[in-house]
């Protein structure tokens, strides 16, 4: 479960918002350089930089939420039913125990009251 969670982090920062980032800043550099500006490095500030990232880790996370809600009701349910017949068992064997205890006093009683 942890690899598999370290790889999907890996890759939704490489390829969800790296990439992207990436490559807006070529593009601004692109644009400065044609605007007769010398940037000293690729650079991407302001929305359209972090907004498909955001975008995709937005979904990633409603999905977790809906994900891991979907999978604890259903547990959920698992868990009160194997309760329910773990406690349907337990009462049908203190029944079934009651009743040999009333048969076994029962019988003690008949035989005192015959001799």
């Amino acid at each position: 479960m942890y690899v598999g969670a370290f790889i999907a982090v890996i890759a939704l920062n490489r390829f969800g918002y790296g990439e992207m980032y990436d490559r807006q800043a070529k593009a601004n550099r692109d644009a400065d350089l044609a605007a007769g500006r010398t940037p000293i490095y690729p650079v991407c500030a302001g929305k359209k930089c972090v907004a498909n990232g955001m975008i995709i880790l937005l979904c990633v996370n409603a999905t977790a939420i809906v994900g891991s809600t979907w999978l604890h009701l259903r547990y959920r349910r698992f868990v009160l039913k194997h309760r329910a017949e773990k406690a349907a068992a337990r009462a049908e064997k203190c029944r079934r125990l009651d009743q040999q205890v009333a048969g076994a006093v029962h019988e003690t009683n008949v035989g005192a009251a015959v001799v």
